[in-house]
């Protein structure tokens, strides 16, 4: 399948029971089975010798979750970008602001 970007592809299965007729041998139901396979079906035969034909249609949707996964992946990606580029300076004067504020609001209470 090819890879659509913000497309996903989905396979819808109908599934259908053929059963040979009494003449019919193992060398013909292998040849029907190759020539479904080339029409786009995927074919299997079981022990009980019934072919069993799954029919796949392929089809592209756009989805909007797709696209807001994308999104949390770039901020997730950004986030991790911030993290690694934060200076510890910039944190101790965050942190030293906050211990301020609480004096100051301490002081007031008082």
């Amino acid at each position: 399948m090819d890879t659509l970007p913000q497309r996903v592809q989905l396979q819808m299965e109908q599934s259908q029971i053929i059963h040979p007729s009494t003449n019919t041998s193992i060398k013909q139901s292998v040849t029907e089975n190759e020539i479904k396979q080339s029409r786009g079906n995927i074919n299997s035969t079981d022990l009980a010798g019934e072919i069993v034909v799954h029919q796949t249609k392929e089809f592209a949707h756009k989805f909007l979750f797709l696209r807001q996964s994308e999104r949390n992946l770039e901020m997730e990606q950004r986030i991790n970008d911030m993290d690694q580029k934060l200076q510890t300076g910039n944190v101790g004067a965050f942190l030293l602001n906050l211990s301020q504020t609480q004096e100051e609001t301490g002081q007031c209470d008082i």
